[in-house]
Parts: structure tokens; C-alpha cells; sequence
């Protein structure tokens, strides 16, 4: 009998790396070796770098960002590229080829990769997880993904020696970031919007749905779920990992997003456990 597998699915910017590390300090396995901090996220991604290794070798074989949603160098979003989006012929392999060989240690095991959430139809033939899902409300997720550019911006290409070119510069790089914020909402109701899609699909009893509130109140729950799905885990409380968050600027954002985003929520808040 196959061991089971634990996709943690989630929005960039939306817990995913803390769900990733509390799992990894309950005894699950979460990658032989996983992706360290950076900007924004000092603690570390917890990322399988190998599953972070195919889901970019996808996107940038299909002309996308390496990120799954947009750059500054390339601040647009293309709906109907990602929606072209799949895994085929030589890719198809290589990323069965991967899943066989998480799969053969014989053991349970997990992984975090933001991207999965778009090649689940893949990784459910491939190999049918169970999915820990978070959802994250529009404004802090794109609120979060601006902040975290503009520091990669001011710390990498403009360090304190080349501030003042960055100020002279200014007008064009906010030009570049409203055009940022727009496409990161796009990603984010793509990504919602497919994780929603798998939720329909899948069997209720295979999989849950948290936002960061939940996650911490059910963190116990949250265990004893995952015990029953084959997981050997101890109880660790999630609730020292979790930083105080930052107030989010939430103005910004069209009356259409605002009601786009709103819709996608409240479908997700029905199915958040409480």
C-alpha cells in the first residue's frame, strides 16, 4: 500500500512556509532539502527545492516567469497563458519521475511549493495527495508580494551607495509597481480560483482548508486529521512560530478586484474549518 502524501497549497504569501515549518518540527517530512530565507521571509521558505526545480523548468518552458505570476522585469500577468498551462510529453516524465522518487522511500512525506497549485490535475494522477490548503485575503497577499519587491529592489539593486539613483528613477518604478499590484491580484484569484476548482474534485475527507486563524485555533485538530490520513506526527503548537503581522495598506484596488476578490472569499470562508 502506497504511503501517503501531504501537498501544503496556498497563494504565494498566504502561510504556506509557516504551515511548511510547524509541519516540519510535528516529524513530518517536508524535503530532504528545502529552500532557505530570504527577503521576506528570514525563517526560510521550507520550499522542496526539487519540486521548486521542475515547477520552474515548466514555467520558463512555456515563456512564463520562473515565479508562477509576474516581474518587474515583466510586471503582467497573462490569464491565458497559465490557463494553457500543463505538464506534457518529456515533462509529464520528469515530474513523474520525481513524485515515483519521493514516493519509493516507502514513508510519508509532504511537500510546500506555491506553484503546485498550478499543476494539481498532474500531481492528483500522479500521485493523489492528501492537501492542506490556506487562504489568505486579497489585500494582505498583494500587499505583501509589493513589500517584498520593493525591498528585494532597494537592498539588491539600489543598496544604500545608489539610493539617490533609485529616487531619480522613481516615477518609472512606481509606474512598474502599479502595474505589479494589478497582475499580483490576477495571480492570486488564478491561483485561489484553482485551488477552489481542485477542492470541488476532490474528496472531502482528503483534504482541509484554513486561513492563518483557523490554522492556529485547529492547530491540534489539524494533527489528529493528519494522523488519521497516515501521518506519524507529534503536537507542536503553531501558535510560537507565528510573527505579528504588519498592518496591510488595503486602498488601491478597483471597485471590479474588490468584488472579484470578495466573491472568491466567501467561498473559501464556507469551507474554512472552524
Amino acid at each position: 500500500m502506497a504511503k501517503p502524501a501531504l501537498a501544503v497549497l496556498g497563494m504565494h504569501r498566504s502561510y504556506t512556509s509557516l504551515a511548511a515549518r510547524w509541519l516540519t518540527e510535528c516529524g513530518i517530512d517536508m524535503g530532504e532539502k528545502t529552500l532557505s530565507g530570504g527577503i521576506g521571509n528570514e525563517d526560510g521558505h521550507f520550499e522542496d527545492v526539487e519540486f521548486l526545480g521542475f515547477h520552474t523548468k515548466v514555467l520558463v518552458e512555456h515563456g512564463l516567469p520562473s515565479n508562477g505570476m509576474a516581474e518587474l522585469s515583466g510586471p503582467d500577468f497573462d490569464v491565458e497563458a497559465y490557463r494553457a498551462l500543463s505538464i506534457q510529453g518529456p515533462l509529464w516524465d520528469e515530474g513523474k519521475a520525481l513524485a515515483e522518487r519521493k514516493a519509493s522511500h516507502g514513508l510519508p512525506f509532504g511537500w510546500k511549493e506555491p506553484r503546485t497549485c498550478l499543476f494539481m490535475p498532474f500531481y492528483r494522477e500522479v500521485l493523489d495527495p492528501f492537501a492542506l490548503i490556506l487562504f489568505r485575503p486579497f489585500q494582505q497577499v498583494v500587499d505583501s508580494l509589493l513589500s517584498r519587491e520593493k525591498r528585494v529592489l532597494l537592498e539588491r539593486v539600489y543598496p544604500t551607495w545608489r539610493r539617490p539613483l533609485y529616487w531619480v528613477k522613481r516615477s518609472r518604478w512606481d509606474e512598474r509597481f502599479e502595474r505589479l499590484r494589478a497582475s499580483y491580484f490576477e495571480a492570486w484569484a488564478f491561483y485561489n480560483k484553482r485551488l477552489l476548482d481542485y477542492i470541488d474534485k476532490c474528496d472531502p475527507d482528503r483534504c482541509m482548508v484554513h486561513d492563518l486563524g483557523s490554522l492556529i485555533a485547529q492547530d491540534r485538530a489539524i494533527i489528529a486529521k493528519l494522523h488519521s490520513w497516515g501521518f506519524s506526527c507529534q503536537y507542536n503548537s503553531i501558535g510560537a512560530l507565528v510573527r505579528e503581522t504588519e498592518a496591510r495598506d488595503v486602498m488601491g484596488f478597483s471597485r471590479d478586484q474588490i468584488e472579484r476578490g470578495e466573491q472568491i472569499a466567501s467561498r473559501f470562508e464556507r469551507l474554512i474549518e472552524r
